[in-house]
């Protein structure tokens, strides 16, 4: 059975609001589990939401920056950030603080 785009989308709402799995899902609606995953594949993304956070600039600090081990973080979303510069870790403390109750 062909279902309508809209169909495919109150389905997909329906389970991510079920707390099912997948699997348990498409046992539930008599879907094809890999109808069902490809449905998800295919779907498009949400548009990326911007958040504007006001920094100031670290103060120089005498020698050479410490790029040894460059810092990498993993928003619940998937974006990823990273950090060279030490120096910029208590701005980027700041602007995970700001973004930590606002959706990807």
């Amino acid at each position: 059975m062909r279902r309508s785009a809209q169909e495919r989308q109150e389905l997909m709402r329906a389970y991510e609001g079920s707390g099912l799995s997948k699997a348990a899902f498409c046992r539930e609606r008599g879907i094809l589990p890999a109808t069902f995953y490809l449905w998800f594949k295919k779907r498009p993304l949400p548009a990326p939401r911007w958040a504007e956070v006001q920094v100031d600039r670290p103060e120089a600090i005498p020698g050479p920056p410490p790029y040894g081990a460059p810092l990498e973080m993993v928003l619940p979303c998937g974006v990823r950030m990273g950090v060279r510069d030490a120096r910029w870790l208590p701005d980027v403390a700041r602007l995970v603080r700001a973004l930590e109750d606002r959706p990807c």
